[in-house]
């Protein structure tokens, strides 16, 4: 479900929920304007998106489609250029990596590209994450747990249209790595990463 929540100092309070499709699981959200927002979600093995817009506390889910040129098993998402495009991760059903450029139209979108980020990403929590750069690029982060269970990440650069990944970048490894690595911009140059080592929460820059 989407939800609105009000904020008053330190008091929050919900709107009313608006449920998803039924069977949405791995759900993302991103913003677009103050009036309008983007979710990416997994439904069944298929990844979908929607744009939602906002009045006052209610939201409207406008008509959901598919966002990916492949099976999924996760997404996640966040918004490059103002309102027009959104950068979406996911990790395929054929245990790839991948990254969609979604152009935004009024209500709708669509797909710009669908861009192999790696080839070997073993199942079923990839758990990929994406987060803005700057006004072209993006950094996308998951694990990878074919061997080591390895916290990788890569930036990608969005050029008329068409996506160009970066070198992979393993910035943690071994079993004690795993699960859901956390990544987030502080600025075009630098990014914070948090992952589970040696059984606690790590966090380092990159």
């Amino acid at each position: 479900a989407a939800v609105i929540l009000d904020v008053s100092g330190d008091v929050i309070t919900p709107g009313t929920a608006v449920p998803l499709e039924t069977g949405a699981v791995f759900i993302s959200g991103s913003r677009l304007t103050a009036t309008k927002f983007f979710v990416s979600y997994v439904l069944t093995t298929v990844a979908r998106g929607v744009v939602a817009s906002v009045t006052g506390s209610t939201i409207t889910l406008n008509t959901p489609a598919n966002a990916s040129n492949n099976n999924s098993e996760e997404t996640s998402c966040a918004t490059l250029v103002d309102d027009t495009t959104v950068m979406m991760a996911y990790h395929s059903a054929a245990d790839t990596m991948r990254l969609v450029a979604l152009t935004i139209s009024g209500v709708g979108f669509s797909i710009a590209d669908d861009e192999l980020i790696d080839s070997n990403v073993s199942g079923p929590m990839g758990t990929p994450m994406v987060s803005k750069l700057d006004a072209t690029r993006c950094v996308v982060n998951w694990y990878n747990n074919v061997a080591e269970f390895d916290c990788k990440a890569a930036i990608v650069t969005l050029t008329g249209g068409a996506l160009t990944p970066g070198s992979i970048l393993t910035y943690s490894t071994g079993a004690a790595s795993r699960f859901y690595p956390a990544i987030g911009a502080l600025s075009d140059s630098r990014i914070a990463a948090a992952y589970v080592y040696s059984d606690t929460m790590a966090v380092k820059t990159l």
